[in-house]
């Protein structure tokens, strides 16, 4: 799920699952990717445009049944974050 706010509006997001490009996400957009169970390297890229280059990441592990929720932020700090919500 990708905020709604106004700093980062023009940007696009780039979410990667094992340094594979799965989707781009832009502002009040949410997805859902369904993945087996295991540990996935997630990366989020921004960038282009008016946009800074930054990126965030993180591993994580999906057990059988799991449904894990991120959001996606970047606040007025500038520090892309990729936060789990449950």
């Amino acid at each position: 799920m990708r905020d709604k706010g106004f700093h980062g509006s023009a940007c696009t997001h780039a979410i990667s699952l094992n340094n594979e490009k799965v989707m781009d996400i832009r502002q009040s957009e949410a997805a859902t990717l369904y993945v087996s169970p295991g540990s996935y390297f997630v990366k989020l890229d921004t960038g282009g445009g008016a946009c800074p280059n930054i990126s965030t990441s993180q591993n994580l592990t999906i057990n059988g049944g799991e449904r894990q929720v991120y959001r996606i932020l970047l606040p007025s700090d500038g520090n892309l974050r990729l936060t789990r919500e449950q």
